[in-house]
């Protein structure tokens, strides 16, 4: 009976172990249902501030020259200026020396007559700044020079506006721009405010002399205003009638390019030739 009841329980807890381990759920799984589609838009990235691009510095408008001819008078408030005659020649004035950067070299040169209007003596050395121009090709910077180193007030200074130009320039040229500036009052040229550059442009007062080609030289002006004061201790008329026989071949030379510089020696030249013929003829 007990063994009865052992293999009774033994089977009871056999199907109940069998129940349990088979009551988990076979099926298949069930298959998800997909994300539904998301309508949301992403937003917009928002556009970066850009920095404004610098506008480009406008370029200085063209500095303006006053045009000036010869035999006229500039005039302003601390100065008064008379334009003469372009020159050149191995001097600016004779019987004075000035330093060149090679001696073949020659000066190129407008005189002028200057008055200082102003109450004090001023300096012309770090006022004023010329350019001198060939052909619109051939450019030299130069200086303004009176032989002296300072301009008394109301006192007529002989004045040079001048550059160092090879011979070679002056043999053919057909047109000569000069311009030059000078500073109020002739003070000194200001650096720092010009950002350190100096050009005719930048100073205050500006002035521009377009010439033809064929300046006479100094040397003849020279030749010439001495035999004027003293001769060529024969009464004067072999002498002068030499230098015009001269003079007229050269010009025949050169094409006979007509000149202001040479109108005015020629018609010096006539008049003097006159005036030694009739003191000649009185001596006689």
């Amino acid at each position: 009976m007990k063994k009865f009841l052992a293999l009774l329980l033994a089977m009871v807890m056999v199907l109940a172990l069998a129940a349990c381990g088979g009551g988990g759920d076979t099926s298949a799984p069930k298959e998800e249902d997909p994300p539904a589609p998301t309508t949301d838009v992403p937003p917009e990235e928002e556009p970066k501030d850009e920095e404004p691009e610098e506008p480009a510095e406008p370029e200085p408008p063209a500095a303006d020259f006053q045009q000036v001819s010869v035999g006229e008078t500039i005039t302003l408030d601390f100065v008064e200026l008379v334009i003469g005659e372009p020159s050149y020649g191995e001097q600016l004035k004779e019987n004075t020396s000035v330093s060149k950067d090679s001696k073949e070299n020659l000066f190129y040169f407008l005189p002028v007559t200057l008055v200082n209007l102003g109450g004090e003596a001023v300096s012309l050395t770090n006022s004023t700044m010329v350019k001198i121009t060939f052909d619109d090709k051939y450019s030299y910077e130069g200086y303004a020079l009176n032989f002296g180193s300072e301009v008394l007030p109301m006192a007529d200074t002989e004045t040079f506006f001048y550059a160092e130009v090879p011979p070679r320039v002056l043999e053919n040229f057909e047109k000569v721009d000069i311009q030059f500036g000078f500073t109020n009052g002739f003070e000194d040229y200001d650096w720092e405010a010009n950002d350190y550059e100096k050009t005719v442009e930048r100073f205050d007062n500006r002035y521009q002399l377009i010439s033809g080609g064929g300046a006479a030289p100094a040397a003849a002006v020279g030749e010439i205003q001495r035999e004027e004061i003293h001769g060529d201790g024969n009464g004067g008329l072999p002498g002068w009638a030499g230098r015009i026989r001269r003079w007229r071949s050269r010009r025949k030379r050169s094409g006979g390019r007509g000149h202001l510089g040479r109108q005015i020696l020629c018609g010096r030249l006539r008049s003097a030739y006159r005036s030694m013929v009739h003191h000649h003829q009185q001596l006689r």
